[in-house]
């Protein structure tokens, strides 16, 4: 059964595996370009590490390899899936769902504060936290996604509508 074959925008910045689950592997025969890899099973060249810099640690878990591929991307490094990249895992998880649940939404805040902030307030709304009423969750996020907004803004900079 695949895992990932990529990762892809569900809608309003929720992301999910590419192939999830499946068990036809022909539809993931061919190399092809992606907009963001799984980390699950990642080759990256030294320059583009050199580059791009490490993976951010405020992602903990979730997101993280999004966050990286989009720094890939912005200084023009293609992201390849190639179906001859193959890892065979068990998964055995310590962490509650709760806390994947957590961790899932706030990235998902820190990933908008970091590379597309003019979206920043429209997707509170969107955010799981508000939906299920979870606002203590939501103040703290937003306050690191705005955190994350502030150190890549310079004063000199300044964010377009």
């Amino acid at each position: 059964m695949i895992e990932s074959a990529g990762v892809e925008d569900a809608e309003d910045f929720y992301f999910s595996d590419i192939g999830s689950c499946d068990r036809d592997f022909t539809k993931y025969n061919e190399i092809r370009e992606l907009d963001y890899f799984a980390s699950d099973s990642i080759l990256l060249k030294r320059k583009c590490v050199d580059e791009v810099g490490m993976f951010d640690e405020d992602f903990l878990m979730y997101m993280e390899d999004v966050d990286y591929s989009i720094r890939c991307k912005d200084l023009g490094w293609k992201i390849l899936y190639s179906p001859n990249s193959v890892v065979y895992c068990k998964y055995h998880s310590i962490t509650s769902s709760a806390t994947i649940k957590y961790l899932r939404s706030r990235n998902r805040l820190l990933l908008i504060g970091k590379h597309f902030p003019q979206k920043l307030a429209e997707s509170i709304e969107t955010s799981h936290f508000y939906i299920k009423r979870e606002h203590e969750s939501l103040y703290h996020s937003l306050i690191q996604a705005v955190k994350k907004l502030a150190k890549i803004t310079t004063p000199t900079q300044s964010i377009e509508p």
